[in-house]
């Protein structure tokens, strides 16, 4: 008998929490298809040809998979592969996209088969996915089309609160790893430190100079 902890059924992604913008979850699963690390016995086996030949793609298997992306149609495998990488994809493939256009199908499957290859070579580490609510927030991309648009999606206070931390977070880490040698997010440079400083010297009350001569 198969026995998994219950949090392994918790979804990597839903399809509906992003709309229009779940390319992203179909372009996955049609890799995970083709790559045989799916469990085949919860699909159609039309869907499946169909996917493989060119006749469907990832998205049109939404229904199929109840509409999230979910450990319990995965292999053992696949589910191992997706609870190390699934994260790190997102903002990967936010980075392939431009703009509103959907990476090409074949650049995000050469992605997803390096960084597969490259997670074997290192023998197979194990991942720890986000769960819950977490697991199926809107990604950087769409937070950031959010933000600009002067909100957050999300229908709940917490979810908007998950993603302003996770935005938040996300901006610590572009300026701390800016090449450019700037300061990390957060961090005051030495020339607003002295500027501080000096701010705070002129709210100091003025002592009569007699007391440093005496």
């Amino acid at each position: 008998m198969d026995v998994r902890d219950p949090i392994d059924d918790q979804p990597y992604d839903d399809f509906a929490a992003h709309g229009t913008e779940a390319h992203h979850i179909g372009a996955y699963l049609a890799w995970l298809i083709r790559s045989g690390l799916v469990d085949e016995a919860r699909f159609d086996a039309d869907d499946l040809h169909a996917l493989r030949t060119g006749g469907k793609s990832g998205m049109d298997l939404e229904r199929a998979v109840g509409g999230r992306l979910s450990p319990t149609y995965l292999t053992d495998e696949g589910r191992r592969f997706s609870d190390f990488y699934y994260d790190r994809y997102l903002t990967e493939y936010d980075g392939l996209a431009a703009g509103d256009v959907v990476p090409p199908p074949d650049r995000i499957e050469a992605l997803i088969d390096e960084r597969y290859g490259q997670w074997v070579a290192r023998g197979r580490p194990a991942g720890k996915r986000r769960s819950g609510a977490a697991a199926t927030a809107p990604f950087r991309g769409e937070m950031d089309v959010a933000a600009s648009a002067g909100g957050f999606s999300g229908s709940t206070w917490v979810q908007i609160e998950q993603q302003k931390a996770e935005l938040a977070r996300t901006m610590h880490l572009a300026f701390r790893d800016d090449p450019s040698g700037g300061p990390a997010y957060g961090e005051k440079t030495s020339e607003a430190a002295e500027t501080e400083a000096d701010a705070t010297e002129s709210e100091e009350p003025s002592k009569p100079r007699w007391k440093f001569w005496r």
